[in-house]
């Protein structure tokens, strides 16, 4: 694993040095899907571990520091206590709109981008208690907020691999049960997490 992250970091470091940054620029578009890991804070934490996230970006930029991002982000967990919760399989599909901040530097671009946000859960459990057996299926969606910051190294004009970060606050409607207990209110809860992205820049 030290291995695969070292080399990684080599690319990134070789992929910084091999050419001038061209990030977004005027009227520029850019298609970004990311992959990597997503996990939950607040109640949805209790019972969810992590999970892996899928996560796609378009962006386009106003001028050289500016643009307007759509971001979205799916992720599935399974449960983070079996033995107090039974089995728990809780998706989870978020999207934000905001702007995105880029700063433009000679071989490299940090950005952030600041994204209202809605999310939409499912979350199925399955448990038994003595000789009965219980199960739930239940739907919701969510509100609120998230941030996403990186950086991103250019491999070509049209073409750069990046790191990013995000984490964000959204407030559920879902009312779940479990082992645990019938009936319970998800309300605010912390989705964060981290993404390798491949933009393509048209």
């Amino acid at each position: 694993m030290r291995q695969a992250a070292g080399l990684v970091l080599v690319l990134l470091a070789a992929a910084c040095w091999a050419a001038p940054a061209h990030a977004l620029e005027d009227n520029d578009l850019s298609f970004t899907p990311q992959f990597g890991m997503a996990a939950f804070g607040g109640k949805a934490g209790v019972f969810a571990g992590p999970g892996l996230a899928y996560g796609l970006s378009v962006a386009y930029a106003t001028n050289s520091w500016l643009a307007v991002e759509a971001m979205a982000v799916y992720s599935d967990h399974v449960q983070r206590n079996g033995v107090a919760t039974g089995s728990v399989n809780f998706t989870h599909l978020a999207g934000g709109l905001g702007p995105r901040f880029n700063w433009n530097t000679k071989y490299i671009v940090p950005y952030i981008s600041l994204l209202g946000g809605l999310a939409f859960v499912q979350y199925k459990a399955n448990w038994t208690v003595g000789q009965y057996s219980h199960s739930a299926n239940d739907r919701a969606h969510a509100l609120g907020g998230m941030a996403d910051a990186g950086l991103d190294f250019p491999l070509h004009d049209d073409f750069t691999i990046g790191i990013s970060g995000f984490a964000g606050a959204l407030d559920g409607t879902l009312n779940y049960s479990n082992k645990s207990g019938a009936n319970q209110a998800l309300g605010v809860y912390g989705f964060f997490g981290g993404l390798i992205r491949l933009s393509l820049i048209f």
